[in-house]
């Protein structure tokens, strides 16, 4: 039986090049609560290619522009409070096509997003409606459910007409009357905003507003459950206002729904009726008139507001180092800043900002830092927080305060945010720089500011620093782990292929083939473009060949082969020049076996599953069960026994009957079993790599790494084994389903909930226990996060463990008792 194993080391970079790509304008136009809507692009395998990068907000239009490669796409909608987009609509442009997107409730939907796809796309979507009637004028070849907006060129489609209205139909051609206008107040008056929240019990929920004159400005008796009621207003100076809570069925108030009136960026009422109340009356006015103003009244805030009668908690005060004689000493890390409130403007200019002309600084912040005696790289960049307050900034450099600005950046990081990269020597050592942070416009709101200085100054080349190593390579400077020796443990001949991705290297795929079995083949990698892949085979004598494909059709951009046996090079720079299929022949100590690029080996049945069309010799490979061609390697950690040292891992791997394992525990060893165990020496992370090969037409390989903390050992530790090596700690691979620990009295039935968890986790025991209980929280490395003990319990008792303090990442639960322990997995996302 012949032995497989394959290793696999990745040298990565990002450089990207451009393929024919199609330009989309996103248009999102948004209704109420626009600032809770987002979405992404993602392809077949889940990868978001694209994301908006706009902040919405409400009944606002905004357009994005991005290019997406022709697929099988799908749109995934989120929405944070939960209630659908509340209106809300996608649309998006490409090629003379125009698709329409809504969430209509819920906080997450998915929809099929096909760009130049004639056929069906295989994605887990749901439904997308539209015009489903090819002679309409605005069909929609990938609507599944007709929506009854079909129109057509003759058709008469009544709708407001009027450019100027918020809710201008284009389609229209008679006016049905029903545009809406922005609300315009009379020189008298201010505009104001009403915001009515409703929950249950809708139509019992009564809201009006009456000026002193008893004229009604606003009425709604009785709503729609979870109702959302968003309206402008005219409030005119002078005059006090009163609103009227009712609840039409009696004393039971408004069942926590409420209401609130803002004016000019300030709230004047807010409230609710209570349980208990069948009506209430508040009088209010919008300049003191009547009735309390909410606002803040401290005279030394930035946002103080003199009509105010109530102090609101709103207060903002300017920032300590709004000056630059106050800036504030920067060091290494990362910290909060907040422009909120920094008004001084000390009439900053600089030549960068705006597009060259400079528009003055707005809302600033000042940092001092001083470089280190010897030269040094100095980055400084501006980062998102996620609340999306702070999002455009400019940063600006000087040597003194009122000096000449020597250095300025507009949007050089993430965004529109800013970014400084001083290589090595542009700052002068042991120097005080002066560092200005300003809100474009007046942006205001809150990012993180990094420093970071380092003494790397020549540039680093990664790569494997060993000359020992078969991929040395004597022009690096940084050893990025990826050397690669050769094997002693191959009992034939050792075959390394060497391969050196191009461009658009996930379209590449080869395989080593001779007398009708397949030896290795690529499939399960993702290739990144320009990285380079190291595998090795332990392979016979004997004439094999390599065929390649690529799934485009357009060659390996690029990408070359090497091909190694036992340290000699035997054929280098094989690729495919053009189209999908390419094949090299090679022998390994067989005479007879030619080399080169003649004769294709494959299957040459039309009717057979892995049929080539450019084979030439028939090699037997032909095969035609496609339950023969699947295969995968995967394990992850189940559990952790500290007390004896063992990391129970759960071979989830699935293949065909005749498997073929291969375990590389990255340390040296490795085993052929299924579910081996096996002992390390020393704790520390190691990389474990699963190789699955069926024997047939599949090989798979799955690699992680696998940590343990020499502090987390309890016994053995320090101790000889007999053959004299200290005694360490131990993987014991097991079947899936398994718990890898011993199971008793009950404690085993037992649920986690909800999984993954943010803050809380609920334990529930579904078995009375008759025996107190201990329960320990460890991290993947075996240190303990948290423990807790209870006494004797009884059938469902609920136990709530606080997990807002721990990081995001897998965590393991274990449960002893006087007679046993039992372990579960659990995740806590951030």
């Amino acid at each position: 039986m012949k032995q497989l194993y394959v290793f696999a080391t990745f040298l990565l970079s990002m450089t990207l090049t451009a393929q024919d790509c199609t330009v989309i304008d996103f248009t999102m136009t948004t209704e109420n609560w626009g600032q809770e809507i987002s979405w992404n692009i993602a392809d077949e395998f889940g990868n978001v290619v694209y994301e908006n990068n706009v902040q919405y907000t409400s009944y606002s239009s905004f357009t994005e522009t991005t290019c997406i490669y022709d697929g099988c796409y799908t749109l995934n909608m989120f929405d944070s409070f939960g209630d659908g987009w509340n209106g809300a609509i996608l649309n998006a442009q490409y090629n003379g096509l125009s698709l329409a997107f809504q969430l209509s409730q819920g906080e997450f939907g998915q929809a099929a997003f096909p760009i130049n796809v004639t056929d069906s796309c295989d994605v887990v979507t749901t439904d997308v409606y539209g015009c489903t009637d090819p002679s309409a004028s605005n069909y929609n070849p990938f609507a599944t459910i007709d929506d009854g907006s079909c129109y057509y060129q003759n058709d008469s489609i009544a709708g407001c007409t009027d450019p100027a209205a918020l809710n201008y139909n284009p389609w229209a051609s008679i006016d049905d009357g029903s545009c809406v206008y922005p609300v315009e107040c009379a020189d008298n008056e201010v505009l104001a905003n009403a915001y009515v929240c409703v929950f249950s019990n809708g139509m019992d929920v009564g809201f009006e507003i009456t000026d002193d004159q008893g004229n009604v400005v606003y009425s709604q008796q009785g709503y729609n459950n979870f109702a959302i009621d968003n309206f402008d207003l005219c409030l005119e100076l002078g005059v006090c206002y009163t609103a009227h809570l009712t609840n039409l069925s009696g004393p039971f108030g408004w069942y926590n729904g409420y209401f609130w009136i803002n004016s000019g960026g300030a709230q004047i009422l807010t409230g609710t009726l209570v349980d208990g109340q069948a009506q209430m009356s508040i009088d209010f006015s919008v300049d003191g008139t009547c009735g309390d103003i909410l606002g803040c009244t401290d005279p030394n805030a930035a946002n103080y507001n003199a009509n105010a009668t109530i102090d609101d908690g709103s207060c903002v005060y300017a920032p300590a180092n709004d000056l630059c004689a106050d800036a504030i000493p920067l060091q290494e890390g990362t910290i909060l800043i907040d422009n909120t409130g920094a008004l001084q403007n000390e009439g900053v200019w600089g030549d960068c900002w705006s597009f060259g002309s400079g528009e003055g600084e707005q809302s600033s912040l000042w940092f001092s830092f001083t470089t280190p005696p010897d030269t040094a790289r100095i980055i400084i960049e501006a980062i998102g927080d996620g609340t999306y307050t702070l999002t455009d900034t400019q940063f600006g450099l000087f040597e003194e305060c009122g000096g000449e600005m020597i250095a300025c950046d507009g949007n050089s990081g993430e965004g529109l945010l800013s970014k400084f990269d001083f290589q090595c020597g542009e700052l002068e050592p042991n120097t005080e720089y002066i560092l200005i942070v300003d809100g474009y416009y007046g942006d205001a709101g809150t990012c993180f500011l990094s420093y970071t200085v380092t003494s790397e100054c020549s540039d680093p080349v990664y790569g494997c620093t060993d000359p020992s190593a078969l991929n040395y390579n004597p022009d690096a400077n940084v050893d990025d782990g990826s050397c690669y020796y050769q094997t002693d443990s191959c009992a034939t001949n050792n075959l390394l292929i060497s391969f050196v991705a191009g461009s658009w290297a996930n379209e590449v795929s080869f395989e080593v083939v001779s007398n009708g079995t397949l030896l290795f083949s690529s499939n399960g990698f993702q290739f990144e473009n320009q990285g380079q892949y190291f595998f090795t085979v332990c392979i016979p004598d004997g004439c094999y060949t390599l065929n390649m494909y690529d799934s485009f059709g357009d060659g390996w951009n690029g990408g070359e082969i090497y091909l190694n046996v036992d340290g000699t090079w035997i054929a280098e720079g094989i690729t495919i020049e053009q189209g999908e299929f390419g094949s090299y022949t090679f022998g390994i100590n067989d005479p007879d076996c030619g080399s080169g690029t003649g004769d294709v080996y494959g299957c040459t049945d039309p009717l057979a599953l892995n049929y080539n069309p450019q084979a030439t010799i028939d090699d037997g490979t032909c095969y035609y069960d496609s339950t023969n061609t699947f295969c995968n390697a995967y394990f992850q950690v189940l559990s952790i026994d500290p007390e004896n040292d063992v990391v129970y891992i759960e071979n989830l791997s699935t293949s065909g009957p005749n498997a073929y394992y291969f375990w590389d525990f990255g340390d040296g060893g490795y085993s052929y079993d299924e579910n081996p165990t096996y002992q390390y020496a020393e704790g520390g992370d190691y990389i474990v790599c699963l190789t699955v090969y069926d024997g047939v037409f599949c090989a798979s390989t799955y690699c992680d790494t696998i940590s343990y903390d020499p502090g987390g050992f309890t016994d053995g530790w320090g101790e000889e084994a007999p053959n004299g090596n200290p005694v360490g700690w131990w993987i014991n691979v097991v079947p899936p389903n398994s718990t890898g620990i011993e199971d008793v009295n009950g404690l085993d039935d037992f649920q986690l909930y909800p999984v993954p968890t943010t803050d809380l986790l609920t334990v529930r025991l579904n078995s009375a226990l008759d025996q107190d209980i201990q329960i320990d929280i460890t991290d993947l490395r075996g240190r303990l996060v948290e423990r807790l003990a209870f006494d004797k319990t009884g059938v469902n008792e609920i136990i709530e463990i606080n997990t807002s303090d721990l990081e995001a990442g897998s965590y393991l639960i274990e449960l002893t008792g006087t007679e046993g322990r039992v372990t579960k997995r659990f995740e806590v996302i951030r």
